[in-house]
């Protein structure tokens, strides 16, 4: 979870004693359970674990195609 843009030690614990593990489940943690989980910055967390997805799947496609 801390490769995601901004999590720390600290965030990263807080949103697994959320129910949040993985930067795909921080990825699709709807609005309200995500405000509840974190508070302040959530969605910026949000979208900071969208776009490091977004970047592992083009890096892999990259890697398909150079294949």
């Amino acid at each position: 979870m801390t490769d995601v843009k901004g999590i720390g030690d600290a965030m990263a614990r807080k949103l697994k004693a959320n129910g949040i593990r993985t930067a795909e489940e921080l990825a699709e943690t709807p609005d309200i359970s995500l405000g509840k989980a974190v508070g302040t910055g959530a969605y910026s967390y949000r979208k900071e674990a969208q776009n490091l997805l977004k970047q592992r799947k083009d890096d892999a496609l990259e890697r398909i195609v150079a294949a």
